[in-house]
């Protein structure tokens, strides 16, 4: 039977160049995220200020992180002058019947009398903010609520306050650890199985931040998003989309993929199929909570729906690009420069290319004769062979 050679050469070139640019993604992902020192400073200021809120309200209290970090997605700042942040719930267990400002005032009253957390600390709509160097923590009050729901997420959600230029408090509801667990679930699309918090995450009271020792495609795919939007929309901040946007969008329209660069052509495809329209609303739903609009702001903010298709339309051309580009490294590392920040892109250079070195010079490259693959050694039952020693790191064989 005839083989066409030519459209096997083709999709082994193909495989070959996903395999490689997804190297490089994991690279790059490894620069824009937090530093491990990054995370105890935050850690530590979380755990410190959660034990005095612990011992100082006369409530029951579970203190638990929310937001970027605890989903594994966080990102360093882009520049100097940028800060990270953390995130954290104050939940108030049995004060169900205390009014949105005094639940409110209850936090900030114990951070605005402590000798050295009051220089630090402002005031939010909905949170209190403390700035420390490099980087700032969000406090959230909250209780409980005086139902439950009969689905797992409802039985996690909290009421939280909201101001109008600090004169109207409004209830709202919110419910950061059933987003959590919807979140992880849609990381493993791909596996079999179910996952869910337990009794005992839901009731500790200064919870740990949790560590990922190994971020999934969907975490991945959304640091570089994020960084993507950061550069997009640098000096004009206040119209960049919002983190809970991007997160939501895209773990939804993630399918399961298990190539970096496949997951973020799916998700920037169609992530924008998930945005709803009530009547004349754009609605980006909370997922366990279909009453939340994430997007509540473009209403009130036009231009910020018009950003985000406008960033939307930006990544997939960049993406494209990105993908489409066939000359050698050097050439496909500066062109991600303006898509991913100069600095975080020539660190992922150099750690990718010292340790393709070292993988050849140690002889872990093997080439199976039988398919063509490149394996690490052990891997694959053909016949092997070493793939001999070079200097020059391209793609130009495939191209």
């Amino acid at each position: 039977e005839w083989v066409n050679m030519k459209e096997i050469s083709d999709i082994y070139c193909k495989k070959r160049r996903i395999e490689e640019i997804d190297n490089i993604l994991s690279c790059l992902v490894e620069e824009i995220g937090l530093t491990e020192a990054m995370k105890e400073k935050a850690v530590r200021s979380y755990k410190a200020v959660g034990s005095v809120l612990d011992d100082s309200i006369p409530f029951e209290l579970s203190i638990y992180p929310q937001g970027s970090l605890n989903l594994g997605t966080a990102i360093r700042p882009y520049t100097e002058s940028d800060d990270y942040d953390i995130d954290l719930v104050c939940k108030m267990n049995g004060a169900i019947d205390i009014s949105p400002k005094e639940l409110k005032k209850m936090v900030g009253n114990v951070l605005l009398s402590h000798g050295v957390y009051a220089p630090k600390t402002t005031e939010g709509k909905r949170c209190w903010k403390m700035d420390y160097d490099g980087y700032h923590m969000d406090i959230l009050p909250a209780s409980d609520t005086d139902y439950e729901k009969s689905d797992y997420y409802g039985k996690s959600e909290i009421r939280i306050t909201h101001t109008e230029d600090f004169l109207k408090y409004e209830n709202r509801f919110s419910n950061p650890k059933g987003y959590k667990a919807w979140f992880l679930l849609q990381t493993r699309k791909n596996e079999i199985g179910h996952f869910s918090l337990n009794e005992k995450e839901i009731r500790a009271s200064v919870e740990t931040v949790p560590e990922y020792n190994k971020l999934s495609i969907l975490q991945k795919v959304i640091q570089l998003l994020k960084r993507h939007r950061d550069i997009a929309f640098e000096g004009s901040e206040d119209c960049a989309p919002i983190s809970v946007i991007i997160s939501t969008l895209a773990a939804r329209a993630y399918g399961g993929e298990q190539s970096i660069s496949t997951a973020l052509l799916t998700i920037l495809t169609n992530m924008d199929q998930f945005i709803e329209n009530r009547e004349g609303i754009y609605w980006i739903a909370n997922p366990v909570d279909s009453n939340e609009n994430f997007a509540d702001k473009w209403q009130l903010f036009p231009e910020r729906k018009a950003a985000f298709y406008w960033w939307l339309e930006k990544a997939r051309t960049d993406l494209a690009a990105f993908l489409a580009h066939r000359s050698g490294l050097p050439e496909l590392f500066s062109s991600m420069e303006s898509k991913f920040g100069e600095r975080a892109v020539k660190r992922a250079a150099t750690h990718y290319s010292a340790s393709k070195r070292r993988s050849r010079e140690s002889g872990n490259l093997l080439l199976d004769k039988n398919s063509g693959e490149v394996l690490a050694v052990g891997e694959g039952t053909g016949s092997l062979g070493k793939i001999p020693k070079h200097t020059f790191f391209g793609i130009t064989e495939c191209d």
